[in-house]
């Protein structure tokens, strides 16, 4: 068991415990105050923090340490994630999922957006299949939301049941929305889109 963890990639320390190994809590997990359930799971995996891949607990608190400690965030082994409310990612961060086919979040609350970078810069969401599950009549909201922000781009994603929007561009700017695919919305909101661009807002897509 030793050998082993000597034969992973070295991102930061990782001691023997009762045979096993376990990544020791990095400075920026410290700083962001993170709640380790999973220490033998590296720093930035979502199950690290207690995100449960069954569906069977809400993911939320999970995911948000993720994001506030690491700037790659990210589901290594796929599963089903449930979240109820929205999820702020800090400029710089990256969320990534195992692939359409593998990490799924779903939400039952239709009038939040689930990942937002507020203010942020160069965000990246990528590889995560979303799915609403209830009916909203609330606007601006989306799965993938970049407000007042830039450089910021979501590739790679399914959206599914959303009420508004997949994915929303509010005030930012030069963000990027690629290869991702909308279906199945619901709701009757005016003016709902696959993708949003509200207010003074730049991006391109694909």
């Amino acid at each position: 068991m030793l050998l082993a963890c000597a034969a992973l990639p070295a991102i930061v320390p990782r001691v023997a415990r009762a045979q096993t190994c376990e990544y020791e809590k990095t400075p920026a997990e410290l700083a962001a105050g993170a709640n380790i359930v999973d220490a033998a799971r590296c720093p930035g995996d979502w199950r690290r923090y207690g995100a449960d891949p069954t569906g069977a607990a809400d993911s939320t608190a999970a995911i948000q340490a993720a994001c506030n400690a690491n700037k790659l965030a990210f589901d290594a082994s796929g599963g089903t994630y449930i979240v109820s409310a929205q999820i702020t990612v800090p400029s710089g961060v990256t969320v990534r999922g195992a692939g359409v086919s593998a990490s799924h979040i779903t939400c039952a609350n239709g009038s939040t957006s689930i990942f937002k970078a507020a203010g942020a810069n160069a965000v990246v969401i990528e590889k995560i299949k979303f799915s609403i599950t209830s009916v909203s009549k609330e606007a601006h909201t989306a799965p993938v939301e970049f407000y007042k922000s830039s450089n910021c781009s979501c590739t790679e994603c399914e959206m599914v049941g959303c009420n508004w929007a997949g994915v929303l561009l509010h005030d930012a700017t030069s963000c990027t929305v690629d290869h991702c695919y909308f279906h199945d919305f619901q709701g009757a909101v005016h003016d709902s889109s696959d993708v949003c661009i509200y207010s003074v807002a730049t991006g391109t897509g694909s």
